[in-house]
């Protein structure tokens, strides 16, 4: 329980904590070291960057699932059965070895690089345990199954990635695409992928055993773990291709234009249904609150302020100036007739123009410039003024006529 109280902390990503014993990439076991020097510098709190899994995509911001943990922070050396097959397993010892002789200290570790070889060693240990032998969970795998039952969906979706190569869900084929939660359900269960799927829920086993460890050890210290929770998902995520009704697939988040950002900010991650989520009496986020208070004692809540409102943009548009809030308050045209608007300002306030300008400052040219507008507007009048044409709907077919 915290306390109102003021605490002193520190804000670092796990991957940062290099140890002697640990110079490749920081790992869930270098918390407790550096909660130690925490404890000698009065330091009361360590605030974590996300520690989920984000797969290809290094930003510890953009998840690729709102449960599961990330593998890259797994110490290979602490899962059972790393020293017996190091000493029966020549080829394995050796690649480990040169592993950790290449990707040793560095300013920038080498994120592809040390996740592809560490799932390569898990899957070599994986391969030794009597779960992969046998094609069923254990005792204690099944008891963790069962009290994390969101794993069975992340299992499918992974592997799925695994068959198409790490692409996005949303170019899978459409029987892989728009599976329901039963068909999910019966994927988990079917027995030529069950060596597969058990292969993830046995990482996120062994990473939840070793964070907890760590988290355990750390608190034994008197010191507090803070959480760093991103509020959006990665539109390529576990949990938007397994629930899509939560999510507005055809919105993406960003921020307005500001002095900073004259295009604002187009941040590329769908939007919530919170419609959707309400009449789920909003189960997916207490799930997502309930397993990280495994690990944390307070969170930070990246962009809370999307939780009462956020810039909603186009799925096919670049930047944020189309943009508008979710939620809004919308106004009807016969309002705004009423109000004593006529359509030339209804449409100066709805359409955006684009002056022939805007094309001569680069070209030098008004007779060049108006060619290319043609392409892409219809002039207004005999004004120096252009309206889209009807083909441009969003600003990607901009890009492809470019």
């Amino acid at each position: 329980m915290m306390k109102n109280t003021n605490l002193l902390g520190v804000a670092v990503p796990l991957g940062a904590l290099y140890t002697k014993e640990n110079q490749i990439i920081g790992e869930f076991p270098d918390l407790v070291p550096f909660a130690e020097f925490c404890k000698k510098s009065n330091i009361n709190l360590i605030q974590l960057l996300p520690v989920n899994d984000t797969g290809t995509q290094s930003s510890p911001y953009s998840g690729l699932s709102a449960f599961a943990l990330h593998p890259i922070y797994i110490r290979l050396s602490d899962v059972e059965g790393f020293d017996s097959l190091c000493n029966s397993d020549k080829k394995f010892c050796s690649d480990y070895n040169n592993f950790s002789k290449a990707n040793k200290y560095k300013s920038r570790y080498n994120y592809d690089e040390i996740l592809n070889s560490k799932t390569y060693f898990l899957q070599q240990l994986y391969n030794q345990t009597e779960i992969a032998k046998t094609e069923k969970p254990t005792p204690e795998l099944s008891a963790w199954i069962k009290k994390n039952p969101w794993i069975k969906t992340y299992a499918v979706y992974k592997n799925l990635k695994y068959k198409y190569m790490q692409a996005s869900w949303k170019s899978w084929k459409k029987e892989d695409k728009t599976l329901t939660l039963e068909e999910i359900e019966k994927l988990w269960d079917k027995k030529s992928l069950k060596k597969d799927h058990l292969f993830y829920a046995w990482v996120q086993f062994v990473a939840d055993e070793q964070f907890s460890k760590a988290v355990d050890s750390v608190h034994n210290l008197q010191i507090k773990i803070k959480g760093d929770m991103p509020i959006l998902m990665n539109e390529d995520s576990c949990d938007a291709w397994a629930y899509p009704q939560f999510f507005n697939h055809n919105l993406r988040a960003g921020s307005p234009s500001d002095g900073e950002n004259p295009n604002g900010q187009n941040w590329g991650f769908p939007t919530y249904n919170w419609k959707n989520l309400q009449n789920e009496n909003y189960s997916w986020w207490i799930n997502r609150l309930k397993t990280a208070s495994k690990y944390y004692d307070a969170y930070r809540l990246d962009h809370i302020l999307g939780f009462f409102r956020i810039w909603a943009i186009p799925e096919k548009d670049c930047n944020a100036l189309n943009g508008h809030t979710e939620p809004f308050s919308s106004i009807k045209k016969d309002e705004l007739y009423e109000l004593g608007f006529d359509d030339d300002r209804i449409r100066w306030l709805s359409k955006p123009h684009i002056p022939t300008s805007a094309i001569e400052d680069i070209t030098w040219n008004r007779e060049i410039a108006h060619k290319i507008l043609k392409l892409v507007a219809n002039q207004i009048g005999q004004e120096e003024l252009w309206l889209f044409s009807d083909k441009i709907k969003v600003q990607q077919n901009l890009q492809i006529l470019i």
